[in-house]
């Protein structure tokens, strides 16, 4: 992403230039989170500890970032990308950003991931559940 932004970032006019860096911006700050939560992660686990809620937070802050990156990276391209090849780097962008809503699901969406981080992290009172301590009938009635 970053070669991507030197080579198209200059192109751009300067108001554009300073929203362009922003977003960009915004996106390496949340990939660092991401990449930071990993490792506090890796060191619980070293340690011997169970893996816990930073899971969930991690996750979140990791599907937010390729969003956000990808997103950048095919506004940089615009209408060059749809012409370029993968071999130009251009299409493991689009291939990334048609990616990441299924990706972004699996393993929970956003609210369950956020509802155990409320429950978890923050001690908040859970979701009141009908089904709660009842066995899951798997779909038989």
């Amino acid at each position: 992403l970053t070669t991507l932004a030197k080579r198209a970032v200059p192109e751009q006019s300067p108001a554009r230039q300073a929203v362009t860096r922003q977003a960009f911006g915004q996106a390496y700050v949340e990939a660092l989170a991401a990449r930071y939560t990993g490792y506090r992660r890796l060191t619980a686990i070293s340690k011997g500890e169970p893996p816990g809620p930073e899971g969930s937070a991690g996750k979140l802050a990791g599907t937010s970032a390729a969003v956000k990156a990808a997103d950048v990276a095919v506004r940089l391209l615009g209408d060059d990308g749809f012409y370029m090849t993968a071999a130009d780097g251009a299409g493991r962008w689009q291939h990334v950003q048609a990616a990441l809503p299924g990706l972004a699901i699996a393993g929970g969406t956003d609210e369950i991931l956020r509802n155990v981080i409320g429950e978890r992290v923050l001690g908040l009172a859970a979701e009141p559940r009908a089904d709660k301590g009842q066995p899951f009938a798997g779909g038989r009635s």
